[in-house]
């Protein structure tokens, strides 16, 4: 496996940028779904992990468009849901941290409401770790 400069496998970084065909090639070419790296911010963590919650500076989540598919092509291929990253989260509990923020900032940009409820990437993604889609 790869192990760039970031600290991240090919498929880590395929999974950030939430291009799931990309992930889905690089497992059918023999990634390890449950690679963890040594190193970096994502030490001990998987491409689960690294796609569940990448929060970025500031502690916001970064961007969430294709997480959820992403995520969808994991977890067919097996990856552990149980996996502890180096902040001591799990690939859930991270996914819904970010959701928290990712509902916070729908409402800020639309007065405060309408979010309660409305399921963005990283909600559908806390769904589907928690097994109800």
């Amino acid at each position: 496996s790869w192990d760039g400069s970031f600290g991240l496998t090919a498929l880590m970084l395929a999974a950030n940028g939430g291009h799931d065909k990309c992930v889905k090639l690089l497992l059918d070419s023999g990634a390890r779904v449950d690679q963890t790296i040594s190193k970096g911010i994502h030490a001990r963590g998987t491409a689960l992990n690294v796609v569940a919650g990448c929060v970025v500076k500031g502690g916001h989540p970064g961007p969430s468009q294709g997480r959820a598919s992403v995520a969808r092509v994991l977890l067919k291929a097996g990856a552990g849901k149980n996996r502890v990253g180096t902040d001591g989260q799990k690939p859930l509990e991270r996914a819904q941290r970010a959701a928290h923020f990712e509902e916070m900032n729908y409402r800020e940009g639309h007065g405060g409401e309408g979010a309660h409820g409305r399921a963005g990437e990283y909600g559908i993604l806390v769904e589907m770790l928690m097994g109800v889609i």
